[in-house]
């Protein structure tokens, strides 16, 4: 059963994304390029699986994952966005970035972890996004490490990378793990997006080989 949704999943998104089926374009050495100054600074590698922390919802997680998507889809590169509740609003993201985007809309963490498994497993879409900042803490505890170290594995083997936006540090098995470090208050609000981007603080407490950091980007 399982081998034949993944079939029937490979010829939905052909149909639907027939570019993204295409040869792929590369990054240099070896490196994804979001176009988000601070992730690019800090060398986001291929085939890994990347937390990002925000323990409060000011810290800018939204603003994180948008910049990214857009950044993406300036390159021509397809995306797919793993909403974890359904939280997502398109018309910030702007045309191009939506007719580049699969948007994958879940109300649970259990579904945006299927819905993770299946897509990486098609091996065409080189960038995943999974945000579960906004899933409560006790529904996030409940989903198994052997999940994480699932996904790991599709990773590792398709070179995908999976950014995942969680409110706490909760995958043992990320190669990466960044920390917001930033915060926003209600007058920042009426800045430009540019400038807030440019506020965005980003600390590696995890790296590849699991040695704890305490490097700042941005």
């Amino acid at each position: 059963m399982e081998g034949s949704k993944i079939v029937q999943l490979r010829g939905l998104l052909k149909e639907q994304f027939p570019e993204a089926h295409a040869d792929r374009p590369h990054g240099r050495d070896g490196k994804v390029v979001t176009g988000l100054s601070a992730l690019d600074a800090i060398g986001l590698e291929k085939g890994v699986l990347c937390e990002a922390v925000a323990e409060q919802s000011s810290q800018g997680g939204a603003l994180l994952f948008t910049r990214v998507l857009r950044g993406l889809a300036e390159q021509g590169l397809y995306t797919v966005f793993i909403d974890g509740r359904d939280a997502l609003d398109p018309q910030s993201l702007g045309r191009e970035a939506c007719r580049r985007l699969l948007w994958v809309r879940c109300v649970e963490a259990a579904q945006a972890i299927r819905a993770a498994d299946l897509l990486l497993r098609d091996g065409n879409l080189p960038f995943v996004l999974m945000d579960l900042e906004w899933n409560s803490l006790r529904e996030l505890g409940r989903v198994p490490s052997s999940s994480w170290f699932r996904l790991r594995s599709l990773i590792e083997k398709t070179g995908a990378t999976l950014c995942v936006l969680t409110p706490t540090r909760l995958i043992s098995s990320a190669h990466l793990r960044l920390k917001l470090g930033s915060t926003f208050t209600t007058e920042d609000l009426e800045e430009q997006e540019d400038k807030l981007t440019d506020k965005l603080s980003l600390m590696i407490t995890r790296h590849l080989r699991g040695r704890a950091l305490a490097e700042r980007t941005g």
